[in-house]
């Protein structure tokens, strides 16, 4: 198979001009992981043991996220029982309020959490597995 039909795609005719060529950009460090500097936190994943990873990837729509939301406040937090503001967590994850609120009756459902309806958008959850 020959290369005269290429066209101006034909690799022959690429140049680099060695007064114009930039050399290539370094790569950035990557950020340590769970720092606390000036009394804020970085964004942190915890690691997620694998059976509750999958338990939460069978439920419908958007339950696993909003499960791996609540279990990441839990093991930052140090605490089983969380104040979670659904609206905020929705914002955060990027998703509507009513799939934030089945999300977190699908975990109640499989046993995952329990939560307490708190005033307007605000819910206590407590995780009933162990997250450490």
């Amino acid at each position: 198979m020959g290369m005269e039909n290429l066209g101006k795609f034909d690799p022959r005719r690429l140049r680099v001009c060695a007064d114009t060529a930039k050399p290539a950009l370094p790569v950035a460090p990557l950020p340590p992981s769970c720092n606390y500097r000036g009394g804020r936190q970085r964004e942190y994943m915890p690691e997620v043991d694998w059976i509750l990873f999958t338990r939460m990837a069978a439920l419908a729509g958007k339950a696993g996220w909003v499960g791996l939301a609540i279990y990441r406040l839990v093991v930052m937090r140090k605490t089983r029982t969380v104040a979670v503001n659904r609206q905020q967590l929705a914002d955060e994850l990027a998703i509507d309020r009513k799939s934030v609120y089945s999300g977190l009756k699908a975990l109640e459902h499989e046993g995952v959490l329990r939560t307490k309806g708190g005033r307007g958008s605000f819910a206590t959850v407590e995780l009933l597995i162990e997250p450490w």
